[in-house]
């Protein structure tokens, strides 16, 4: 069949069937008498799968290594729900931030994360991270934190003045608070996987 019955019987855009092609994920064979691709039911078949594993977010990639049998459906499926997770994370800190955003004039200081899940830190670890990290970027960075965490912090380390530092450096921009924020994040993450 013509790549035109293809795309009706699958819904899959000439363009795209095409694109597929050309990235290996299908190979049709091609009609002697005219050179035109002739898809068959597998070709199908195939188009389909494709669509399937396109609809749930699968990469090119990780299609071509299914349909060649080079890694597992379990295998691939789990790498996404992993990476779903990751997305998901990142869409609940910026749903986080809007809503800071919206419900607060001083849209300056607005935090993007709050630190309340670091809180379970202990204060050995808490303590390590303030000597890894230059007075004015842990400041910066609990300038986005919750009220709680900074007490949190604080107790862990009763010579640092949060308020005092803070005035210190006055207003900042909210990138300049997320940057400071994910250098804490990693260095807390760094110290984490070290101990």
């Amino acid at each position: 069949m013509k790549i035109q019955d293809a795309e009706k019987l699958t819904g899959i855009s000439c363009r795209n069937i095409r694109y597929y092609e050309k990235e290996g994920l299908l190979q049709p064979s091609r009609n002697p008498a005219n050179q035109y691709r002739d898809y068959s039911e597998n070709d199908i078949k195939s188009l389909q799968e494709i669509k399937l594993y396109r609809s749930l977010g699968i990469s090119i990639a990780d299609i071509h290594t299914l349909l060649n049998h080079k890694d597992t459906m379990q295998s691939i499926i789990e790498k996404r729900i992993l990476s779903l997770q990751e997305e998901i994370s990142h869409l609940q800190n910026l749903q986080k931030y809007c809503i800071n955003i919206n419900s607060n004039e001083n849209t300056d200081q607005n935090p993007i994360y709050d630190f309340e899940e670091l809180i379970t830190l202990s204060s050995d670890k808490v303590r390590l991270i303030f000597l890894q990290l230059k007075e004015d970027i842990l400041t910066k960075a609990l300038m986005g934190a919750s009220p709680t965490a900074i007490e949190y912090f604080q107790s862990c380390n009763p010579d640092y003045n949060f308020l005092f530092e803070k005035d210190k450096i006055g207003r900042i921009p909210i990138s300049e608070i997320e940057m400071c924020q994910n250098v804490f994040l990693l260095t807390a993450n760094k110290l984490s996987s070290s101990i």
